[in-house]
């Protein structure tokens, strides 16, 4: 008997799990475009958006699964489900179990946690410790992959392609906590998590980089400086200083603020005034850098699934939006361009898993991809920025006047 996946989604869902969509195999090898030439069959997700189309709400869950009822169903893991899954593959000689195993009985083994069979192996789950934690692929060893931050695993009762069916071990078992030994090995971090385990969690919260008082001011030079020292037009400039002001200040101005403010700059300073900077000024500002973390990009489930095509098309959109501060046009008119891609509807086929990172988002009544990650990264990199040069500037006003004192002893003598 055929499983009902819509019921089982839905009490994913009322356990606080954000779940999506996925395709599932079929007598082409998969339900996607790609058929019997896909390299994850029942594995990837279905909706346009990918990841951030996760959620918990009962009308869209049911609305996706009368649409596809065959759909295989993913559970999204990281802080917003309070979920961290690890992945044991069996399969091709990667026997995740057994390693899994030998690295924990050094250790008294794991706790007992809520377990699922998958067509290779098994899925652990534990509770999220609170903290970043990255997907990886084999960083614990060989047959062993972390699900977190913006990662999903496939739940029973989804379809295996090798004809199998996700299930559940016993599913009223309890999830436990990561133990420590295997989230520091997961992480690299022993000593951050020890001391983020000594802190109550309701006093936690970080210090407001920029309070009340300070919020125009700041927010007035840094668009300052992307204009004169990046280049930046308008739109670039009002979505960055958004998400800046969003980020860092406490409590972020209104929007009309930083439009008013946005505007002010551009009309102060055109965009073809000021000197033209030298490469080698450039190169020295942290901004012009766009950060490409190698791990993150191997452990990354979409980037797996992948062709030629969608590869080229997600770094060059990924370095586009990190330029912008983590924005991207939601026009596919442009996305499409901007992507390098040879058609439009070569990249409405294929840009499901290209664009899972982003959510959509409205800027000045303009809406926009924004990529949550890029965009905290270019705030946090925009701060220390803005900090560095205060200092340098400091330095500089505080050095005595050499030339002068030079000029008044010549006098002198």
């Amino acid at each position: 008997m055929t499983p009902d996946m819509r019921t089982a989604a839905l009490s994913y869902a009322q356990r606080g799990w954000p779940v999506l969509p996925l395709h599932n195999p079929a007598a082409n090898g998969c339900s996607c475009h790609r058929g019997l030439t896909c390299t994850a069959v029942g594995k990837h997700p279905r909706t346009k958006h990918g990841l951030s189309d996760a959620t918990t709400d009962q009308t869209r869950i049911e609305g996706w699964w009368d649409r596809w009822p065959d759909a295989n169903i993913g559970i999204l893991t990281g802080a917003e489900s309070g979920l961290l899954v690890i992945d044991i593959d069996n399969k091709d000689g990667r026997q995740g179990g057994d390693n899994l195993a030998a690295l924990a009985s050094r250790f008294g083994g794991l706790p007992a946690t809520l377990t699922a069979t998958t067509g290779n192996g098994q899925h652990l789950f534990f509770s999220h410790p609170g903290i970043d934690v990255s997907n990886s692929a084999g960083t614990l060893a060989t047959g062993i992959d972390v699900r977190a931050e913006r990662g999903y695993v496939v739940a029973a009762p989804s379809l295996h392609a090798n004809g199998s069916r996700y299930a559940w071990v016993d599913g009223e078992q309890p999830i436990a906590e990561v133990p420590s030994f295997l989230l520091s090995r997961i992480t690299g971090h022993e000593k951050e998590i020890t001391a983020m385990n000594k802190i109550d969690q309701n006093a936690s919260e970080v210090a407001p980089k920029i309070n009340e008082g300070e919020r125009n001011d700041e927010l007035f030079d840094v668009g300052c400086s992307l204009r004169g020292q990046l280049g930046k037009n308008r739109d670039q400039i009002l979505s960055i200083l958004h998400n800046y002001n969003m980020e860092s200040c406490n409590p972020p101005l209104d929007r009309s603020e930083v439009i008013a403010i946005t505007d002010s700059i551009c009309k102060r300073y055109p965009a073809e005034s000021g000197p033209k900077k030298s490469a080698k000024r450039k190169e020295q500002n942290p901004l012009y850098w766009f950060k490409f973390n190698t791990r993150d990009w191997f452990s990354n489930p979409n980037v797996m699934l992948m062709s030629d095509a969608q590869t080229g098309w997600y770094i060059r959109l990924k370095a586009l939006a990190w330029d912008s501060g983590g924005f991207l046009p939601l026009d596919h008119d442009k996305l499409w361009k901007l992507a390098g891609a040879r058609s439009k509807k070569a990249f409405e086929q294929g840009c499901e898993p290209v664009l899972a990172e982003y959510e959509g988002v409205v800027v000045e009544d303009t809406a926009m991809y924004r990529h949550p990650q890029l965009a905290a990264e270019y705030a946090d990199t925009l701060q220390l920025w803005m900090k560095k040069k205060e200092a340098a500037e400091a330095r500089i006003n505080a050095r005595p006047r050499a030339l002068n004192y030079s000029n008044e002893t010549a006098m002198a003598a």
